[in-house]
């Protein structure tokens, strides 16, 4: 393998919405993918990927250390669902999805380097939160 692994997709319950249950569930992950064994399994990087416009997901990504990577463009299909907002680009006209939506996703990552910079530390902070 190329020691990368990607978290996702995390969903939290809207009784567990902007309490501590999304940093210490993310925080676990990382711990355990990011740490070496015998407590880890020593990965590089772990990857998150998020709409541009989901703010609560980016926001949780960078306050557990994960830097933004990039733009990546036109990487999902979005459905158009009747009476409901979905963000998302017009695809050309005649393209094998008609009528479906694009979107592009911002990866983010955690290297190991970040990790053992300070980004352990993070988490360790994140896990202080209770509430």
């Amino acid at each position: 393998t190329n020691l990368v692994t990607e978290i996702g997709p995390a969903i939290v319950l809207p009784a567990f919405q902007r309490t501590h249950v999304a940093s210490h569930a993310v925080g676990l992950l990382l711990k355990y993918l990011l740490d070496i064994a015998p407590s880890g399994l020593g990965f590089r990087k772990v990857k998150w990927t998020a709409s541009p416009f989901n703010v609560p997901s980016n926001r949780l990504a960078k306050r557990m250390g994960f830097k933004f990577d990039g733009l990546i463009r036109w990487t999902s299909v979005v459905v158009r669902v009747e009476g409901y907002q979905k963000d998302g680009k017009e695809a050309r006209a005649g393209d094998a999805g008609d009528g479906l939506l694009g979107r592009d996703s911002n990866e983010l990552a955690v290297c190991w380097d970040d990790w053992e910079g300070g980004g352990r530390e993070l988490v360790e902070q994140a896990f202080a939160r209770v509430a």
